[in-house]
């Protein structure tokens, strides 16, 4: 089992601000269900968990990839 499964929708929002995107993109409510897990939201709404894990991952990755700024003097 993936460990994001487990986790409330609340908790994964709260680690990454993008996976709200995601969660919207696929009509999975986060804040007033939040307390749901990942596999229950979509259980519920007959989504592929899957589906919603691979595009949790890519937004996970755009986070963690953080632009190099160089200043010259």
């Amino acid at each position: 089992m993936n460990t994001l499964s487990s986790k409330t929708l609340a908790q994964i929002v709260n680690s990454n601000y993008k996976a709200a995107s995601v969660f919207e993109n696929h009509h999975l409510d986060f804040c007033c269900k939040g307390k749901r897990t990942l596999e229950q939201a979509c259980t519920e709404s007959d989504i592929k968990i899957e589906e919603v894990l691979k595009e949790l991952d890519k937004a996970e990755k755009q986070v963690n990839r953080l632009p190099i700024i160089m200043i010259f003097h």
